[in-house]
């Protein structure tokens, strides 16, 4: 899901290029544990990822996530 929004095909300008979803091994300590505060942010939060208009992660899919990351 992250990739949709988070990948090297987009305008390096903009803030989300700082992520890339489809490179997670050149993402440091600091990033990973970023991507999994902003993914377990409560849905009323505007730093929530993934934004609710473009879809959720259930518990389990957040913790895949976070396993993937070791996190």
């Amino acid at each position: 899901m992250c990739a949709r929004c988070h990948n090297d095909a987009l305008d390096q300008s903009v803030s989300r290029a700082r992520f890339n979803a489809g490179d997670l091994a050149s993402l440091g300590a600091e990033q990973k544990t970023r991507v999994i505060e902003r993914l377990r942010l409560p849905a009323t939060s505007p730093l929530k990822m993934p934004p609710a208009r473009f879809g959720s992660l259930s518990t389990a899919e957040i913790a895949s996530v976070a396993e993937a990351l070791g996190r």
